[in-house]
């Protein structure tokens, strides 16, 4: 099973031209209750050059309303799969994208730290 294609939906973020050093994939299923806490923490973060890819399994549009309201930061994207990739098949997906010099998988019940933050 395929996602959207890499051409259907921009996710590359540029800033100065170039992609943010850090790409954070966050491939979630029915993760709707807990993903607000990751991604505030994200948010939070002192370190700024790094950007946020959700990608949502399945079609599954209670997680992908809770993700909404943080797509207003322009580090934040979000892809809703219209198809159930699996976790391995959405991963596969999100590693696919452009991304910076480093990525990071997060799940929705991990409160990252890339540096210094309040959670």
């Amino acid at each position: 099973m395929r996602g959207p294609d890499r051409g259907s939906f921009p996710l590359t973020q540029k800033r100065r031209g170039l992609l943010a050093t850090i790409t954070v994939g966050m491939p979630v299923y029915r993760g709707a209750e807990q993903i607000s806490a990751g991604l505030r923490c994200l948010q939070e973060q002192t370190f700024r050059d790094f950007e946020v890819i959700i990608s949502v399994d399945g079609n599954d549009e209670a997680t992908a309303e809770a993700c909404r309201p943080f797509l207003s930061d322009n580090r934040f994207r979000m892809v809703v799969q219209h198809e159930h990739l699996d976790w391995y098949g959405n991963l596969n997906w999100l590693l696919r994208q452009p991304m910076g010099e480093f990525f990071v998988i997060v799940s929705t019940t991990t409160r990252p730290r890339l540096t210094s933050s309040k959670c």
